[in-house]
């Protein structure tokens, strides 16, 4: 016997002659709703959110074994990743084919960004983004322009920190691959004072020695948590932490490999790089032509020569034409 939102029940009854009353109890079926709030800034199921929205929570993380950002959101339909190398290299994501300045990121409904560019997006720290303490990862197909301004036309991706509550749990992981890469996290949550306080905190280091021509090492360190205190059932006192620090030594020339291979003057690699500021400067009078600001046009060619001298090798500059 089975009905729409119980489990079934099944048991045995031999009939007699005379009539049986067997009184039937069905047990509710499990419910499991997720719950985000990305679309419209409170809590709500997903089924409620009248936008398109993707959730990548731990688990799947874990199961996925994805550290970075950019490697959670690979496989969301609507979004591309576009990353220009190894760990550490350019990452951008893409929504509905609009530009990477038009999808923002935020942490817990706070906008994270770079002030320093141009486009005022997080572009530049998309690479070196690994959640160490994330419950979860809400990406919105679409305009939120209504709720987080102008720079979410294309969609939003929303990190939400683990809030900790209930027992307390900890979780280690070590693990090593190709490109002499290396992850060690630890993660520990809970509640006190039946979760009037509720706590959590995760580090997380990865370690790239060689990345993908042996010459692009990379390391991140992450420190994220949570703390929450609740004196009554309306008021929450709380705060967030997301440290994170990096180094990274990518290759400016698919010749270094090369070059720090062999000893010094023991083999010639040629590349001349052209460079003319004076067609640069011609920037600036299509900016103006165009009533535009005019914007980090103060251009100089870049030393490769030093650049080969460090890698062991010789260079040469030329400043005016033969």
């Amino acid at each position: 016997m089975s009905a729409s939102g119980f489990g079934e029940f099944s048991r045995e009854v031999t009939l007699g002659s005379s009539d049986l009353d067997l009184p039937v109890t069905l047990q509710v079926n499990n419910v499991r709703t997720e719950v985000i709030v990305t679309a419209s800034t409170v809590a709500q199921s997903a089924d409620e959110a009248a936008r398109a929205v993707d959730v990548v929570d731990a688990e799947q993380l874990r199961l996925r074994d994805r550290s970075s950002v950019g490697e959670a959101l690979q496989g969301i339909a609507g979004l591309r990743i576009q990353q220009v190398g190894g760990p550490g290299s350019l990452v951008r994501i893409l929504s509905r084919g609009l530009r990477p300045q038009d999808t923002a990121v935020t942490i817990d409904g706070i906008r994270f960004r770079d002030a320093a560019t141009t486009q005022g997006d997080a572009t530049p720290f998309l690479e070196t983004m690994y959640p160490a303490g994330s419950e979860r990862i809400e990406v919105m197909r679409g305009t939120g322009s209504s709720l987080y301004g102008s720079h979410a036309l294309a969609g939003v991706v929303n990190i939400v920190t683990d809030t900790g509550g209930g027992p307390r749990r900890a979780s280690l992981l070590m693990e090593g691959g190709g490109l002499g890469f290396a992850r060690a996290s630890l993660s520990l949550s809970g509640g006190l004072a039946r979760d009037r306080i509720t706590y959590s905190t995760a580090l997380q280091h990865v370690n790239v020695r060689n990345g993908v021509d042996g010459q692009d090492p990379f390391r991140n360190s992450t420190i994220q948590g949570a703390a929450n205190y609740f004196p009554n059932a309306s008021t929450r006192l709380g705060g967030r932490l997301w440290w994170s620090d990096n180094f990274a030594l990518l290759n400016l020339t698919p010749y270094v490999r090369e070059i720090l291979r062999h000893p010094k003057n023991e083999v010639k690699v040629y590349f001349p790089v052209l460079l003319d500021n004076g067609q640069l400067g011609k920037i600036s009078k299509e900016q103006r032509a165009a009533e535009l600001d005019v914007w980090q046009t103060s251009l100089h060619n870049p030393r490769f020569a030093a650049f080969a001298e460090l890698c062991g090798s010789r260079g040469e500059r030329v400043e005016t034409a033969a």
